[in-house]
């Protein structure tokens, strides 16, 4: 809530000096006042924090109150009482409460929650609001209520997972308490508006937490013949707005304007002599930039609403553009006094408090009032908003959020790993981000979706696969950012924050083409800057890193056994992994490898079976058989006439370049000879995907690999010819080109389908995916907010 002290010498601000004291029988005058009508607003809040690398607490409340009411003077006890009091004839109460705690380390996670909203009519004025206001001093105390005549259900939300146990559950649970404050001021020494504020703040000594109360009060004397009537065209629906080419320039303007009028029922009053009108902004936000990211690291302090002068009603302007007097008003219908001021917006966020007095030549002070608004308050929420609030009510209409607080995160959508949220509170997104590429030049953020921003270094290149990672995860992706909107070394997008709603550093995502140089292998990859066993987050990732759409020798270029159609989206399936690898998903497993295979002639020492395949694995070679997967047929068999024939030639070709006599064999030869000349074969050097690995689970999975070469068999089997004690010891496999088949079906179980299904024959090729692995849907988080997670799935199950 806005605090800062009135520029109108109108009343006292805790903790401000008060005025020098007039003589005391200046506030008998106040015994007079029949009647007061007011407006409280409070707010009680505690904050604690705790990470020590390992565990993780959490602990947040905040309650609101609102009170609204009318106030009659008392009949003053014995002959002299020194003071005046006045007693609640009509009470409202409304406000909420919200409260949370989570705890988290790398075993378990404790989470409670307590939400709930009350709205009451008081009937009890002895234990309600009570004014008291002392003559010899003019101090005057405001006493409200500490408990609701009828107690308000607040909803329950717990839940706790450990690696042996996880449970949650809701409930419901009453309350009658409210936030309380007691407010404390110094009248002026003539009849006018009483107003206060209060704030008390602790602070833990270690900085860990912090708690305290603020409010706001208005007391209204009244009645009196005539009233000072403000107007504010289009009120209801404006909201905030700053300027994205310019901004040192207002993006938009209101105007009001004010004009004494009499009141109902005294309509033969006449016109009163007026000294000044006084438009006064009370509290005004002064948050850096004009969006949360525009400019980058803005650090300003200039208020975000100011006056400025409407040509029909001059005056001088106050510093800051905070007040504006207009001497002399000029007449208007009737002979009475009018004028009018704009208000200008120099932020999509602003936000402020309006105040319209009319000075009087006698002396009198008269308090503006919005038509058709609170009666019980003086001061004009700009723009047009619940009291305690930054957010503009016409953009809560249209979004649909209700009366949300302005620090809430709790989109669903997508449900990602459970945790709520993107990272950006409610009024961050309301606020929004420069954008100036799109349409509108700045974008707000989806308060019922999850918002995702990515700086695309790459270009055009890059859109595809960008908007196929959109349409995948169903996350709101923004991708039209340059580097002027987000820092590519800090990468955080809601950076422009003082006193709003703020929960944590959001980062977005850089995507940019890297030399196989700077990446030190040929594919893409997502460069976390520090992951251990925890899932990566956007503040982990300094960019995702991709070879050009156009190097013919990068991974993203080549066919591997994906099917044609497949390969001309490799460039943009790899980049939805990539990109999926930034917001927690991992691969359906491990223990992918890469084996050497050889092909032995029959002639050689070492080929028993005269027609295998042995792998190279220095020291030694073991004989494996290599069998195509449609036929089970041994695959040397069919490769063994021409690598004969190459052999021949190898031996051909030796003989004759080292003089040897014609005839000479390859049995001839010394046995180091031998060796070398089989070494110069050709040699196979194949991916291989095993179960549960890599290339496991949903086919259709963009986080399910698709280059696997071979697979080993489940078992090994023996051919009718070949003896027990020479068969041999592995059987891979080998894949068809272009026989599997990548989507972007993010996949929501880890079992295997398609080429991974259980009942194919010959067999699964790579099974389920790993335990604890795959369902990548379950994973995402893009919540910076979220304490790290474990990789896998088992970080859902809380």
């Amino acid at each position: 809530m806005p605090n800062r002290p009135s520029l109108l010498a109108l009343a006292c601000v805790v903790c401000v000096a008060p005025p020098a004291a007039p003589q005391a029988t200046d506030w008998r005058l106040w015994d007079s006042v029949d009647r007061i009508s007011g407006q409280a607003t409070t707010e009680c809040f505690a904050d604690r924090r705790r990470d020590d690398g390992f565990d993780r607490e959490v602990a947040e409340s905040r309650e609101t109150a609102t009170l609204r009411f009318e106030l009659e003077r008392q009949p003053p006890r014995g002959v002299y009482t020194g003071s005046t009091h006045w007693q609640a004839v009509r009470v409202q109460v409304s406000g909420e409460r919200s409260s949370s705690r989570s705890s988290s380390s790398t075993t378990s996670r404790q989470s409670y929650s307590e939400t709930g909203s009350f709205s009451q009519e008081l009937r009890d004025f002895e234990n309600s609001v009570r004014l008291t206001l002392h003559w010899d001093s003019g101090r005057w105390q405001l006493l409200l209520p500490e408990q609701l005549e009828e107690p308000f259900e607040l909803d329950v939300e717990w839940s706790q997972w450990s690696t042996a146990h996880s449970e949650s559950g809701s409930d419901t649970t009453t309350s009658s308490s409210f936030c309380n404050v007691v407010f404390d001021g110094i009248a002026p020494s003539r009849i006018g508006t009483l107003t206060t504020d209060h704030e008390h703040m602790n602070h833990e000594e270690d900085g860990s937490g912090s708690s305290g109360k603020r409010g706001r009060a208005t007391l209204q004397p009244g009645p009196s013949d005539v009233e000072l009537s403000v107007t504010i065209d289009g009120y209801d629906d404006w909201r905030p707005l700053g300027s994205i080419d310019n901004p040192a320039a207002a993006g938009n303007h209101l105007v009001a304007r004010a004009v004494l009028r009499p009141k109902i029922g005294r309509e033969s009053a006449a016109p009163p002599e007026v000294e000044k009108l006084v438009f006064e902004l009370i509290g005004t936000s002064s948050e850096p930039g004009v969006t949360m990211n525009w400019p980058l690291g803005a650090s300003d302090e200039e208020p975000d609403l100011r006056l400025a002068i409407e040509p029909s009603s001059p005056g001088p302007v106050g510093e800051r553009g905070q007040s504006l007097e207009v001497p002399d008003p000029p007449a208007g219908a009737g002979g009475w006094p009018w004028a009018a001021a704009r208000i200008e917006s120099f932020d999509f966020g602003g936000t402020s408090e309006l105040r319209v007095v009319a000075v009087l030549e006698d002396g009198r002070l008269i308090d503006g009032r919005l038509e058709g608004g609170a009666a019980a308050s003086g001061e004009i929420l700009i723009p047009k908003r619940r009291p305690g609030t930054w957010i503009a009510d016409a953009w809560r209409a249209a979004k649909q959020v209700g009366q949300l607080a302005d620090n809430d995160d709790s989109e669903d959508e997508p449900a990602g790993d459970g945790d709520q949220g993107d990272g950006f509170t409610l009024y961050e997104e309301y606020r929004g981000f420069a954008m100036r590429r799109s349409g509108e030049k700045r974008v707000e953020g989806d308060p019922k979706r999850k918002d995702f921003f990515i700086l695309n270094l790459i270009g055009a290149d890059a859109w595809p696969g960008i908007q196929m990672f959109e349409d995948a995860t169903r996350l709101r992706v923004h991708r039209l950012l340059d580097p002027s909107e987000m820092s590519v070394e800090l990468r955080v997008m809601n950076g422009n924050h003082r006193d709003s709603a703020h929960l944590v550093d959001q980062h977005g995502v850089v995507v940019r083409t890297l030399t196989r140089e700077k990446m030190g292998h040929r594919g893409a990859e997502a460069f976390v800057l520090a992951s251990g066993h925890f899932a990566a987050k956007p503040a982990t990732v300094e960019h995702v890193g991709m070879p050009s759409r156009n190097d013919p020798d990068s991974d993203a270029a080549k066919p591997w056994n994906l099917a044609a159609a497949d390969l001309v989206t490799a460039f943009d399936m790899t980049l939805v992994h990539e990109l999926l690898h930034t917001i927690g998903v991992d691969h359906h497993g491990q223990g992918d490898y890469s084996l050497r295979f050889r092909y032995l002639p029959a002639v050689y020492w070492a080929n028993a079976s005269k027609g295998q395949m042995y792998v190279v694995a220095s020291p030694l070679w073991r004989p494996v058989e290599i069998r195509e997967e449609a036929t089970g047929a041994n695959w040397a068999d069919r490769i063994g006439p021409a690598f004969e024939a190459i052999f021949d030639n190898i031996v051909r070709a030796h003989v004759a370049e080292a003089n040897l006599p014609p005839g000479t064999r390859f049995a001839d030869l010394d046995q180091q000879t031998k060796n070398d000349l089989v070494y110069l074969l050709p040699e196979f050097h194949w991916q291989i995907g095993v179960e549960n690995g890599q290339h496991s689970g949903n086919e259709q999975c963009p986080m399910r690999y698709g280059f696997a070469q071979a697979y080993p068999a489940h078992r090994p089997r023996q051919g009718p010819a070949v003896p027990q004690s020479s068969a041999p010891h592995e059987i891979y496999y080998l894949v068809p080109p272009g026989s599997e088949d990548i989507g972007i079906e993010i996949c929501t179980a880890r079992g295997g389908t398609g080429v991974n299904s259980p009942n194919r024959a010959p067999q699964s090729r790579y099974g389920d995916a790993a335990e604890n692995f795959g369902n990548c849907a379950a994973q995402i988080c893009v919540n910076d907010a979220v304490p790290p997670h474990d990789m896998g799935v088992e970080r859902a199950k809380r």
